[in-house]
Formats: C-alpha cells, structure tokens, sequence
C-alpha cells in the first residue's frame, strides 16, 4: 500500500524534505481538531478521527501563516456532522469507482484478497477514508483506498455542496 503509506506521512509525519534540508513545521493548536503542521504554503494538515472509520483521517485545511481559515475549518467540522448522511451519496460514487478499476483489471489481478462488492451498500465495508481536503469554493476532497488489499489504487472523490464526482489514480 505505497500510496497509502505516502498520503498518511504527508498528514502525520514529523516534516518534510526540501532541497534546502529539514524543514521544522509549525504547529498550530486547534481545541477541536488538535495539533495542525504547516507542511506546504497555505494549507494545515493534521488527523482527526472521523465517526465510522476505524482510523484517524488526514485532514488538510487551507489558511495563511497564522493558521488554519476560519471558512475551512468550517467547512469541515460541517462535513463532519453531514458524513453519515452524505456516505449513501459517496458509496455510490466508490461504487461506480470500483466498477471502472475492475473493469480494467486482468483475470491475475482479481487474487482472492481482492475485494468483492456487489452493490454501493457494500462500499463501506472495502473502503477506508485516508484523508480529506477542503479546497476551498471547490469543494473537499477525499481519498479512499482498499481497506484490507494489496491494490494500492486511490480513490479520489470530490464533494461540492451534495454532489459528488469521483476519479481513479494508480490504474
């Protein structure tokens, strides 16, 4: 699971790498969603634990050089009360996902730890939330992976009010 590996240090590692050397991250204390680093201009990046996933999820909030923005911070702790009701909604899309990544797959790929899903319903018991993004007037952003494969694809979905569009990296 290379790309999970990558995204999980990019929300919870200990700094990152520039040609310049280490880079020593700020951290801003949010009361709510704990410690946030300042890794790459303009964004907040930190973990919080999200109601129906077994782990903690990496988060990303725009903002400034104080912290995180007001309206992103905002915007996900309202997508936070909203995810139970809108998981039918992206089900559908990591469904219809699903359908396009089997698609292209050969009879080898499909090993017997490949999950098997037969209807969206079935989504959440495949897939695990690994991070998500406010990006802004553009929506959030959340990445999905297997939960229990070797197929290290990401599933990407965007949700802009309640619509929600998906696309596949890693095929």
């Amino acid at each position: 699971m290379r790309h999970l590996e990558l995204l999980r240090n990019r929300y919870g590692g200990r700094g990152s790498m520039t040609i310049f050397g280490k880079f020593k991250a700020k951290v801003f204390k949010d009361p709510l969603l704990g410690d946030l680093r300042s890794r790459r201009p303009c964004h907040w990046d930190g973990s919080f634990v999200f109601e129906g996933e077994e782990e903690a999820v990496g988060i990303s909030l725009p903002g400034d050089e104080s912290g995180p923005s007001g309206e992103g911070r905002q915007s996900l702790l309202d997508f936070h009360e909203r995810y139970a009701d809108l998981r039918p909604t992206l089900d559908t899309v990591l469904f219809q996902l699903y359908g396009e990544h089997v698609e292209g797959l050969c009879e080898e790929d499909l090993s017997q730890d490949f999950p098997r899903i037969s209807n969206s319903k079935d989504a959440s018991r495949v897939f695990a939330l690994v991070s998500i993004e406010v990006a802004g007037d553009s929506g959030i952003e959340l990445t999905y992976c297997f939960s229990d494969s070797a197929d290290d694809t990401i599933f990407l979905v965007r949700l802009v009010g309640d619509v929600a569009s998906g696309k596949i990296y890693g095929d």
